[in-house]
């Protein structure tokens, strides 16, 4: 019998972020934690999602047991909410990033890395420069951005100016645009890279990634704000290539081909 053969067998393996279980103390609860993350995207506008203990068990093995257990543990931590709503009864999950990247941050192995990248080491570090000037709106979830200080982050005025944009779009749609240390740290992650990207360049990548087929609209912008050079050259089908809709594509589903996000100066 070959490695093949075992293959074959396999179930659809699932992502398990190591540094969770130093985060919670247990390893059930970094599973859950993990497999929480990974469906935060795939719910509505403000993270929630609903799942049954058996899908729980399913996907991650967990008995229901283990799974009250590492709930209990998520949520005393203040990674996990839960909503029971009715009709039908569903018990929804909704993870607070705001939290899990403070206690990410104190565990993370590598704080001092300074590697262009989307880890949540890194997000989790900045999170750390962004904390002191916190705040809250009764609408949208906003951490400050970092200042300046000594030149680590001298793009802190052009990432406002974006975060401008972006809040100013999704209010003229009637969306709440949910903000936080996460979307700070890769907003300067994705000017890091881009210095010179300007507001014309940033708008245009914004509105060919929601133009393209497949996208989440309902994403947080943590999950795609350094993704969006993918898009400068315009939007992209589910293969991830260039593609421009036709005018049957835009009179059969329109809903799908018209941007969520519009530009101040740009009419519905």
């Amino acid at each position: 019998m070959t490695s093949n053969d075992i293959r074959t067998l396999l179930q659809r393996p699932i992502a398990f972020h190591r540094i969770f279980v130093d985060v919670t103390g247990s390893v059930t609860a970094a599973l859950m934690l993990s497999q929480a993350v990974y469906w935060s995207d795939k719910g509505d506008d403000d993270g929630w999602f609903w799942k049954k203990q058996a899908e729980w068990e399913k996907e991650t093995g967990l008995s229901r047991r283990e799974q009250d257990t590492a709930r209990l543990r998520l949520r005393q931590l203040g990674v996990l909410e839960e909503d029971l709503r009715k009709m039908p009864a569903r018990l929804y999950f909704r993870i607070n990033f705001d939290t899990l990247y403070k206690l990410v941050w104190r565990k993370a192995p590598n704080k001092g890395a300074r590697k262009r990248q989307t880890s949540l080491a890194e997000n989790a570090k900045l999170y750390k420069e962004a904390e002191t000037t916190s705040e809250t709106t009764s609408e949208i979830t906003s951490v400050s951005p970092p200042s300046s200080g000594n030149g680590k982050n001298g793009n802190h005025e052009k990432a406002q100016q974006f975060y401008t944009l972006l809040k100013t779009g999704y209010a003229q749609k009637g969306k709440v645009l949910t903000w936080g240390a996460p979307e700070w740290a890769n907003m300067h992650s994705l000017l890091a890279a881009r210095p010179d990207l300007t507001e014309a360049e940033f708008l245009t990548m914004v509105r060919n990634r929601f133009r393209s087929k497949n996208v989440n609209r309902a994403e947080r912008p943590m999950f795609w704000l350094t993704k969006l050079p993918n898009y400068e050259q315009g939007p992209l089908n589910e293969f991830g290539r260039p593609w421009v809709p036709t005018d049957d594509d835009r009179n059969i589903h329109p809903d799908k081909y018209y941007p969520e996000y519009n530009s101040p100066q740009e009419d519905d």
